[in-house]
């Protein structure tokens, strides 16, 4: 098929493709409307034991590097609310809640590594024992709701 026909099917076509790449590129994401995205972890990072047993020394250590690194997004208690938190374009997030904790030790470990958005990684500030030890503490935040 050729001729004046042809090209009035592909023409319309073309203009379709066009409309439908606008639409879809003006839909709003989940981040644009102020829900977050998952942030999930890859598998084989998810799947990595954690190596430092959560003694009150490492849960300790834990502690401190939370207090230096994260206490002021994430709040005292972990909760996504700390001094920082309202000038943040997405809340950081409730390292108490069901969402966070069950999350595997490698996984929360992969997200302090990598970091995202403002979260920054911490592949250049922490050892990999000092992660680990703030995935001890963040464990501990889960029985701190009231």
């Amino acid at each position: 098929m050729s001729g004046p026909s042809m090209v009035s099917v592909t023409a319309r076509g073309a203009a379709m493709s066009i409309v439908l790449l606008a639409l879809v590129g003006h839909a709003p994401s989940a981040r644009a409307q102020g829900r977050p995205e998952v942030w999930a972890a890859p598998e084989r990072a998810a799947l990595r034991p954690n190596p430092v047993v959560a003694t009150s020394d490492a849960v300790g250590r834990g502690h401190s590097l939370f207090h230096q690194s994260c206490e002021s997004c994430h709040g005292v208690k972990g909760r996504g609310d700390g001094s920082m938190a309202s000038s943040l374009p997405i809340k950081p997030s409730d390292l108490s809640s069901e969402r966070v904790q069950s999350q595997t030790d490698g996984a929360l470990y992969w997200k302090l590594y990598a970091g995202r958005g403002m979260m920054l990684s911490t592949q250049g500030t922490m050892t990999d024992e000092q992660r680990w030890a703030v995935v001890d503490y963040i464990r501990t935040l889960a029985a701190k709701h009231p």
